[in-house]
């Protein structure tokens, strides 16, 4: 007894200072006037659920859909309801089968909280939402197969009878790449034969482990293909200019220098009407400043005047732009918030910039739009195709291998979410529980036909069991 004493009061004093800290962070944003990518949501909150803050949208809406909810959480769950609260007929859709909750057990909580608002939604039937999904693929080749997912064999003795031929697949490559290979043929083979590529779509835990070889396979089978990449954004053209400028001005007014400008001006993102002296002073004010806070003011001064100026961007190089932004507005709060507005060296300035920008990304996406889908289990929820490919299916890959932390135990976080009645932390049972759900709504996706690839090899060629799944 006196061991869990102590170790509720370990427990104890970490929720409080996990309190503290979070009171702390909303007091240094408040204070100089930062919002995090909450806030957003809060807003939108506050002014669904005050009365007197009608959006004028919502004036003429008269039905509202909430459909395929995943895993709302504390924020979105009360917009949701707010929401309801507005628009008299909000219908509520959610991916759910009580007659398997060994499948759905993850939704379990959220299904319930919804429950036990009452009327509130128009039309919320959990088991209704599961039926229509079922009516809405028609004939499918499936439908009769799904009732057998993930049981164990000694259940399963009538799925040989029920499952069309071909309905299902599991392909065994040794290798991701060799895996990546063998989905292209067989794409191939379904477009041969007359299928749509956007019909098509193949699933990952995560795409983003697959997307290089996905390109690379997709190209040479001529396969059409949608994917978006998170590429870092020093991969962009743009944010290699700002590179060479920052490079330019470090090395003050030697014949290196010079250079650099010669070569900004030939870079394509200066403006053309720069004369080359008129640039070479701009760069060195760029470098001839002291401080932080002054090099990036004179850096943003240089950018408006000769890179933005006339300037018509779009796709990649606006996005590189937006981010850019971003990370300026960053590093600038972090400095003042930390007062760290100190006499640095333009060599040092570019380090610490170029390290900032290296920890962002850029989402690209591949065109067109009609070819065979590549995406992430959590962005295939609710979605459906004709023919489906799960890869990945090799042990700790899909379901996603997950360690407890000792930092904040399951038993400190179980407790955590008791005391503040919510969730606000999953814990490893729920993250297993998690993963058998995207697997399940993967499957789902699939109308006709369902093909699962694994590797039997890691990426260094050592033997790996297969999937759980």
């Amino acid at each position: 007894s006196g061991e869990a004493a102590s170790a509720n009061n370990a427990s104890g004093r970490k929720a409080r200072e996990l309190a503290e800290l979070y009171s702390e962070y909303e007091k240094t944003l408040d204070e100089n006037g930062l919002a995090d990518a909450y806030r957003p949501q809060y807003d939108a909150l506050e002014i669904l659920e005050d009365k007197s803050k009608a959006p004028g949208v919502l004036e003429v809406v008269e039905e509202a859909g909430i459909i395929g909810i995943y895993d709302p959480g504390e924020l979105r769950f009360r917009i949701f309801t707010a929401l309801a609260g507005r628009v008299r007929n909000t219908r509520l859709r959610i991916p759910y089968n009580p007659q398997r909750e060994d499948l759905f057990a993850f939704m379990y909580g959220t299904v319930r909280r919804f429950e036990l608002l009452g009327g509130i939604f128009d039309g919320f039937d959990p088991a209704e939402m599961f039926t229509e999904e079922q009516e809405e693929s028609g004939e499918s080749a499936l439908s009769a197969v799904r009732p057998y997912i993930l049981l164990p064999p000694s259940q399963t003795a009538r799925l040989k009878r029920v499952c069309p031929d071909g309905s299902i697949t599991v392909i065994k490559a040794f290798g991701r790449y060799k895996e990546m290979e063998e989905i292209g043929r067989e794409i191939r083979r379904l477009m041969e034969s007359g299928v749509p590529a956007s019909e098509i779509a193949v699933i990952f835990r995560d795409a983003e482990e697959y997307a290089e070889m996905a390109e690379d396979v997709f190209s040479r089978f001529r396969i059409p293909c949608e994917l978006r990449r998170r590429v870092p954004l020093l991969s962009s053209p743009f944010a290699r200019h700002v590179n060479l400028l920052l490079e330019t001005a470090a090395k003050g007014e030697d014949a290196d220098a010079q250079a650099g400008v010669s070569r900004l001006l030939s870079s394509g993102y200066t403006d053309s009407s720069a004369g080359e002296k008129e640039l070479a002073e701009s760069v060195k004010r760029l470098g001839g400043a002291m401080t932080r806070l002054a090099r990036l003011s004179a850096l943003v001064d240089f950018l408006n005047k000769w890179t933005r100026k006339g300037a018509d961007y779009s796709g990649e190089e606006a996005a590189a732009m937006r981010e850019l932004d971003a990370a300026i507005a960053g590093m600038e709060s972090a400095w003042k918030i930390r007062g760290g507005d100190a006499e640095t060296s333009a060599a040092e300035f570019k380090d610490e910039f170029i390290e900032a920008l290296s920890r962002r990304r850029l989402e690209r996406e591949s065109s067109p739009p009609s070819g065979v889908k590549i995406l992430s289990a959590l962005d295939a929820v609710g979605l459906k195709w004709d023919y489906v490919f799960i890869g990945g299916l090799s042990d700790g890959q899909f379901p996603q291998k997950r360690y407890e932390t000792p930092v904040f135990s399951d038993a400190e976080k179980r407790a955590f979410n008791m005391a503040v009645k919510r969730t606000a932390f999953r814990h490893m049972e729920e993250l297993s529980k998690e993963e058998t759900l995207l697997f399940c709504l993967a499957f789902y996706s699939a109308r006709k036909k369902a093909c699962l690839t694994w590797s039997a090899e890691n990426d260094d060629g050592q033997p790996q069991p297969r999937s759980s799944f």
